[in-house]
Order: C-alpha cells, then structure tokens, then sequence
C-alpha cells in the first residue's frame, strides 16, 4: 500500500472510531434534548429500544395510548404523565370527549412531577412508545445507563440503538427548567390568581383584579323577632407589579385599595374604605448553587385545602425542592393590618412534603407564641394526604394533635378531616362527595388541661370538590373552626358546562361536649350547653368560569338549628361575587 493511501486509512478508521465513542451511551450529558422511543415497563420506568440526541426545543413531547379521561377536570393520562388541556390547546383529528384508549402525541410544557400542560394533540399510528425531553440526571448500574427525563427514568441497555449521524457533543445542551411558575405563586385557578397580562418591559408585568362581592345573612341569630339582617357590599381593587430581572431573582409589589358598605337592619349604612399592601416580597432562587431558595417579605401562605394556613405573613422563608421532596422553613407574623391575634405572634413552621400536587404527601409543624398575658403558645403537629389515591377519587386525610400551653393551661387536643370526592366514568359528569370531620372537645375545664381542638387560626377552610369553585367546607352559614365538633358533610355536584359547576352540598353538626360556645363560627347566637346537636346545613353553590378573564359566584345557604338551640329559627345566606382579571 502507498504511505498516503495508508495514512488515509488510518485516518479514517481514527475518525470512524472516534465517532462511534462521541455516539456511545457514555457521551450522553446532563442537558441533551433526546427523543427516547421504547415502552413504559413500571409506573415511571421507560426502556428504550432506541435514541436519538436532537437540538434543544421549547416543547416536550410524548406519544402513547390514552387512558383514565377526566373531562370535568380537562385530563388524561399518558404513559402514567397526567396531561391537562385548556383553551390553549390545539387538538387534531382528536378530542377530549373521544381520546380515550387512542394513540396521540402531545406536545407542551412539563411542570414539575406529574404535570404536563399540552398545547398541541394529535392523532397518531401504531409505533413505538416515545418521550421527547431534556436529560436531567444520568446514573450508571452496571451494564445500565439510566436517564432521568420528566420524571420518568429511562433505562439504556448496551444494545439501545444510538440514531445520530453525528457526534452528540457537537449538538447544544438545553438549560435547566424550574418547575414552577415565574412567579411562583399560586395556579391559575387560585381565587387570587393575577395573570399579569400588560407587559411595562422584558423584565416588569403589570395586573390587576377587580372583585365584587355582595352578601345576605338571614337570621344569624336565629331569631325571627330580632331585625338583625345585614347586606353587605364590598368591592376589592388589586394592582400587581411583578419584576423578573434573572431566572435567580425576582420581586412582587401588590397594593389593594377595598371599599364595604354594611347594613344592619334597624342601623344607618357603615362605609369602610382602607388602603393597604396585599404583598410585597423579594425571592433568591438556588443561592450559591445550594438548591435552596429565600422569599422575604409579606408573601401568600396557602396550602392546597386552606386547612392549615391560607394568609399573608410578614416572613423569611427558605425552601430547599427536589424532584420528590419540598421542605419549606420560615419565621413570620403580621407587623399591621391583620387580627389582634396575627399582630402579636411569632410563627415558626416547617412544612415537609412529596413536592406533588397529585398525590401530596405531607408533615408539618406549626409554632404560634403570642406573650401577652395570658401567654398563648399553642403548637399543632400534623399530617396530611390530599389526592387521586383511589381510582376515580380525589381523597383527602387530615391529622392534627395540638400541644403547647394557654397561660397556665396545658393544650391536648386532637382533630382530623378525611373524605373523598367520588368522579366514576359512568356518571360523568356527576360526582359524589363524603366526609367526617373531627375537632376533640374538653369534658372538664377544671382540670388545669385543655383537650379542646382548635386549628392553627391561620386556617380559611376553602376549598373545592369537583368543581370550578371553592367554597367554604364546612358550611357557609355557619363556618365553623374545627373545635369540639364532629361534622358530617355529604355533596352532589356536576359539571354543567367545561368550566361551570354546581354543587349541593349538605352539613351535620354535633358538639363533642356540649358548652355553651361555638369558637370562630358565623352565628352569632350560642349553643344552650346542654345538648350537642347543632343542627344542619345546605349549601347550593353555582360558579362559572366560561370566560377566562371573569368568573362568577352564587351561593345560597339554609342553616336548620338543631336541639342546642332551643326555640331558634332558621338563618339563610345568599352571595353573589365576581372577579375580573387582567
């Protein structure tokens, strides 16, 4: 052989050589883009028969078989990834009513664990199984390379077929993605949610929410002899200024202007007006590289059924997130504008969970020190499960145990909430709700201890079942802390259009020890403290949110007093609110 044709030769087995390593599973790297075709062998677990290393897109992808449609909730699974549609979503030859058991592909968003907004479906034929995304985390088993691609792990045997003409080092790497929101404050399902939708600059949004709330109540005193009823009228303005400079920093400005007009029957009308900051918070995300994030300032605490907290704080908060994990610590109180109580505490809670929102697993630690005198430090230890547990069902377990000390009291009480909202396909779009809540009650207020539940004081107890509004769970009328009582509660609802619901639902109320005082309810008539029957309550609850800058509200309540309140009357509710944002 000729020395240049020889040269040529060995150059060309170097460079076919190289090639074939620069392709090999070992040069795959944390931010390649793959399309991974294969099929799901476990809940998450997805072996690839097949990859190919493409250029960074803005939009993952999945194709598989539908299963488990939720219409009323606007859901599907694929390939165990739940899926949500929305009126951004582009379907083709497909719809939501006729998707199920079909094979689609999707392209959108992945928002964190089990979350995946699509914004394009599409039929598609018999194939393989494929997930399109960024490569997350890489870990080697033995003759197994394992990939981490939204949530699923790919498994790469030696034989998986690399599909790329060139070098996998030559493509770009796609940068990391937080999973939450840019603001990072709530859903946009969320009663206060503000879309933020007029753009001051690259970095600076502005919004706002106009709300109108209008308010009935019939009776609350339970007697027919007494003119007592109050209309009330209040109107909310919100104005929302949110400044994203970096991915790493980002600030939130919320003012709040709120106008009431009250009239009590037999009184002239009180006209309230009052200025105030809703929020007002900087935020440092993954300081130093440490995954731990730092929010600072009068900032939203909300959890996902308002039974533990639903308020604004002044406060630190750290939050260390991983894929399975979310521990949340802060330090908090409210230096103006809220309750006595909130003024004068310090508040200390952890908040360790599953970090997801389907199937939320949690713990938590509440520590209020108010040192007035009396001195009140309660402390509430708790536990939680809120999610799809069950096949058609969406569940819910609360735990509490209360400890701490009121002065020279010592504090023992125990609560617990659980129930389910029933969704079958066969009664589509009909659901069915149960549940039982417990506060413990104290059977001697002598005895230096108080076995009396009563939640955190930072509760709102709003949520929904399977509609699109929530509402207070424990009745409107009477609205009840979870203390000394056992409530049954029972619903109906439906989905009477895809984004308008009505629910029915209905209370039973017992005191566990009959005493003459219900704590923070609405009535403002007292139980005799000889018997433990309350009464009962029915709530019907009609919301709309057909037009996604406007929704609407009505709810009528008819509270039935039971044996505790000798000789009462009825009391109604009606309400009618509306929220516009922009």
């Amino acid at each position: 052989m000729r020395p240049l044709a020889f040269v040529g030769a060995f150059l060309a087995v170097c460079l076919v050589a190289r090639t074939s390593a620069a392709q090999s599973r070992d040069a795959l790297r944390i931010g390649h883009w793959v399309e991974v075709k294969g099929e799901l062998v476990g809940v998450s677990t997805f072996r690839a028969s097949a990859l190919e290393v493409l250029p960074p897109s803005d939009q993952e992808a999945l194709i598989g078989t539908v299963t488990d449609v939720a219409r009323a909730d606007e859901q599907f699974e694929l390939l165990g990834l739940t899926v949500s549609v929305s009126e951004k979503t582009e379907f083709k030859d497909v719809s939501l009513s006729d998707i199920e058991g079909r094979r689609v592909k999707v392209e959108g968003h992945y928002r964190g664990p089990e979350k995946f907004s699509a914004r394009q479906v599409a039929s598609r034929g018999e194939g393989r199984d494929r997930i399109v995304g960024r490569i997350d985390q890489l870990t080697t088993r033995g003759d197994l390379v394992e990939a981490r691609i939204m949530g699923f792990t790919i498994q790469m045997a030696a034989d998986v077929k690399l599909e790329n003409e060139t070098a996998f080092d030559s493509i770009a790497l796609a940068p990391e993605v937080e999973f939450e929101s840019a603001s990072g404050i709530r859903p946009d399902d969320d009663d206060d949610y503000i879309p933020g939708s007029i753009v001051l600059s690259d970095t600076l949004t502005l919004g706002g929410l106009f709300e109108y709330k209008g308010t009935h109540e019939d009776n609350y005193d339970l007697d027919d002899a007494r003119q007592r009823d109050q209309n009330d009228h209040r109107v909310t303005l919100r104005a929302q200024l949110f400044w994203t400079p970096s991915d790493q920093f980002n600030a939130l400005f919320s003012g709040r202007y709120e106008f009431q007009d009250q009239h009590e029957e037999g009184s002239a009308h009180d006209h309230l007006s009052d200025f105030g900051v809703n929020e007002a918070w900087v935020a440092w995300r993954d300081i130093a590289h440490t995954g731990i994030d730092l929010r600072a300032g009068r900032q939203d605490f909300d959890d996902l059924r308002e039974w533990v907290y639903d308020e604004n704080l002044d406060a630190i908060r750290f939050v260390l997130r991983r894929e399975q994990l979310r521990l949340e610590l802060s330090a908090s109180t409210r230096y103006e504008d809220g309750s006595d109580r909130d003024e004068h505490t310090e508040n200390l809670i952890a908040y360790l969970s599953n970090n997801d929102s389907k199937r939320h697993l949690a713990a938590y630690v509440v520590d209020r020190r108010d040192d007035r005198s009396p001195r009140d430090y309660p402390i509430h230890f708790g536990v939680r499960a809120i999610g799809e547990f069950l096949p058609d069902n969406k569940s819910w377990v609360e735990a509490s145990m209360l400890r701490g000390f009121s002065d020279n009291t010592n504090l023992e009480g125990h609560g617990f909430d659980l129930g389910t909202t029933w969704s079958p396909g066969f009664s589509d779009p009909v659901s069915a709700t149960l549940g039982f809540a417990y506060g413990s009650g104290d059977d001697d207020p002598n005895d230096g201890t108080d076995e009396a539940f009563r939640q955190t004081g930072l509760q709102d107890n709003n949520a929904k079942f399977a509609g699109v509004t929530s509402f207070r769970y424990y009745g409107e009328i009477v609205d009840p802390e979870l203390s000394n009582l056992a409530i049954w509660t029972a619903g109906i609802g439906t989905r009477i259009a895809r984004k308008s619901s009505i629910d029915l639902v209905y209370h039973y109320y017992d005191q566990v020890d009959a005493v003459d005082f219900l704590r923070d309810s609405d009535l403002s008539d007292d139980p005799d403290g000889t018997h433990e029957h309350l009464g009962q309550e029915f709530d019907l609850v009609v919301g709309t949110k057909a037009w996604k800058p406007l929704d609407f509200e009505f709810v009528l309540g008819w509270f039935d007093p039971g044996a505790a309140f000798p000789d009462a009357d009825d009391a109604w509710l009606a309400s009618f609110q509306m929220r516009f944002r922009f």
